[in-house]
């Protein structure tokens, strides 16, 4: 509902993930908060999506004020809500496996190379696992989302529920999100977790600020970056995963 207030490279990480077209994102927004959906723009964004015959005529047929935007206009090229979500998982796996085994495999060279050398079949075998596992979190919280988005709107369609409300996208990420982590290595759900909460508090920050509801400061990010880091750091870096303490370590020496 506020894509604005996510950084922009994180944001078009998060579409290119999804997979989900920017501009279906913006008529949903904008039919959410009350407006009204030009359906000769929503026919030509899903004409470059390579629309099925059903998904043009549920498009060319719809009003100007929908209940919801259907399924059509979110995933134009698979009438089929099961089988647009197969793909999705076989191709958020596929586009993301080289990501973590990056991720996994260089911190294993550079900083565990004895432990390779000790015993390469077990260890390669550990990480192999760990990077397919990482993988298929991200692929799982893809498709639970969407798949909650789709059930939406079939309750929608069917007259069990009244229309789209915003804080129902809300209530969907918390539930895919406490679904998906249990996907992934237990020793990675609280690092996943400081990973994506800055990111919220910036968003949240954003949401206030341009509502007005909170003043600016300056240099905000350095201050709690500094404030956040800074005891872990000290007293507590056993917190941090191996690899950022072997690198602060290595930066700024041991305390």
């Amino acid at each position: 509902m506020q894509p604005e207030s996510i950084p922009p490279e994180y944001l078009k990480f998060m579409l290119n993930t999804a997979r989900v077209p920017a501009e279906a994102l913006a008529f949903n927004r904008a039919r959410v908060r009350g407006f009204p959906v030009d359906v000769s723009q929503v026919m030509a964004m899903i004409k470059r999506h390579k629309p099925t015959a059903k998904a043009l005529v549920t498009t060319a047929q719809m009003p100007e004020f929908p209940d919801i935007i259907p399924c059509s206009v979110l995933h134009p090229a698979y009438d089929s809500c099961t089988i647009n979500n197969a793909e999705r998982f076989v191709q958020v796996t596929k586009n993301i496996l080289p990501v973590y085994a990056t991720l996994n495999f260089v911190p294993l060279l550079v900083l565990r190379m004895k432990r390779l050398m000790a015993n390469p079949v077990n260890v390669l075998s550990r990480v192999s696992f760990h990077t397919l596992q990482s993988s298929l979190f991200l692929a799982v919280f893809v498709v639970v989302y969407q798949s909650q988005i789709c059930a939406q709107r079939k309750l929608v369609e069917r007259g069990w529920m009244a229309f789209a409300n915003k804080y129902m996208y809300w209530l969907f990420g918390v539930t895919c999100a406490g679904t998906a982590i249990m996907v992934e290595q237990e020793s990675r759900r609280a690092e996943l977790a400081m990973y994506v909460l800055p990111k919220a508090a910036e968003s949240l920050y954003k949401i206030l600020y341009q509502k007005n509801w909170v003043k600016g400061v300056k240099h905000w990010e350095v201050i709690m970056f500094s404030f956040a880091m800074s005891p872990f750091y000290q007293q507590e870096e056993q917190v941090l995963s191996p690899f950022v303490t072997k690198l602060m370590y290595h930066l700024l020496g041991k305390n």
